[in-house]
């Protein structure tokens, strides 16, 4: 799922879904969805303090905004997007997450203090991977929540543990953490979640289901993180599975190990851009593979346009142009820009041969 379907669904109309009585005040209403098969938001929209949080541990508001997506793509294995609306981060508040400075909430330290802590005990070992042990990892930055509801129902919860794998431990110093070894650690901690918050909020029943997902911010410039792994809970256990998720740098040797054809492709596409003004048109592209295969693939193309009929004409070409990628297994989104001033979207979902563009000059 991508930044642009949610922002289109801000354009469309509401349609009801509940009421408590014949106040307009005190009416439900799920916001019309732009695409189908997308999950329907509550209103009116009841904003939460984590977003203070969500902003406060990580800047890049494209990494958080798939954070969101993400949850949601891995929701809907569970969740029905003909049965379930959501709302925002209704139990952990930004006081319960807490942890300005590890010693309070969720995403602090465990101590005699703070048992409900996610991070490790300021005593506690852990093998980072990398060759060292330490004490005290705090990789657990953050926790994204969405709440699922038919009606006033609670329905279920999903929730996103977000871990950096570049952290400190108990002294203060920068420590890394691979990749399988920040597994190891959620799959522990992620148990410790699920248990918490059965106990300690009442609307949230035994056997309420639960989704816990992993994510890990990317440590690249340029790429996004993923998703790594995820439990299904209906009772107070969990077990963990891995998520087989990457993202990619296009053009790459990474990429055209994955998937030649569709490298060819963009090679061609990056071909024909060659001359078509007289200033440099620059094109990347970023793809994820979800279990080895492409589900999304994301183009930025950024030009130096003088005129506006350059950026229209231009835009109109690379929208032409999508007929060279054949699969419609992945979802594709182009990005125009000149000079960083956006010009068009265009947009093909997946499972669709017909791509829309969105003029914005």
């Amino acid at each position: 799922m991508k930044i642009n379907k949610w922002m289109a669904a801000l354009c469309a109309g509401v349609l009801l879904l509940s009421a408590c009585d014949g106040n307009n005040q005190n009416r439900q209403e799920t916001q019309t969805v732009a695409t189908e098969g997308d999950y329907a938001a509550i209103l009116p929209f009841s904003t939460s303090d984590t977003r203070q949080k969500h902003t406060s541990v990580t800047s890049d508001q494209g990494e958080r905004y798939n954070i969101t997506t993400g949850l949601m793509e891995l929701s809907q294995a569970h969740f029905s997007t003909n049965d379930v609306a959501f709302k925002e981060s209704q139990f952990l508040t930004y006081d319960v997450l807490d942890a300005s400075d590890y010693t309070t909430g969720l995403l602090g330290r465990t101590s005699d203090s703070n048992p409900d802590g996610l991070n490790q005990s300021k005593d506690e070992s852990f093998d980072t991977g990398n060759g060292e042990t330490v004490n005290g990892v705090a990789p657990l930055i953050d926790i994204y929540e969405l709440d699922w509801y038919s009606g006033s129902t609670l329905r279920g919860i999903s929730l996103a543990m977000v871990l950096s794998p570049n952290t400190y431990d108990a002294n203060g110093e920068s420590v890394e953490i691979t990749e399988d070894q920040l597994k190891v650690f959620a799959d522990a901690q992620g148990k410790k979640l699920n248990s918490y918050i059965r106990d300690n909020f009442p609307e949230i029943s035994s056997n309420t289901p639960i989704l816990i997902a992993v994510y890990v911010l990317s440590d690249d410039a340029v790429l996004p993180g993923h998703y790594v792994m995820q439990a299904y809970c209906t009772s107070s256990s969990a077990s963990f599975s891995d998520v087989n998720e990457e993202w990619t740098l296009v053009p790459s040797t990474s990429f055209t190990q994955k998937d030649e054809d569709v490298a060819t492709q963009f090679a061609e596409l990056k071909a024909g851009l060659v001359g078509f003004t007289p200033d440099d048109v620059y094109i990347i592209g970023k793809a994820r593979f979800k279990d080895d295969a492409l589900v999304e693939f994301n183009i930025t193309v950024n030009l130096h346009a003088k005129t506006a009929a350059e950026a229209i004409a231009l835009s109109q070409y690379i929208s032409g142009q999508t007929s060279l990628f054949t699969s419609t297994n992945y979802e594709l989104t182009i990005d125009i820009s000149s000079d960083n001033d956006h010009v068009a979207v265009i947009r093909r979902s997946q499972g669709s041969s017909d791509a829309q563009t969105i003029m914005l000059i």
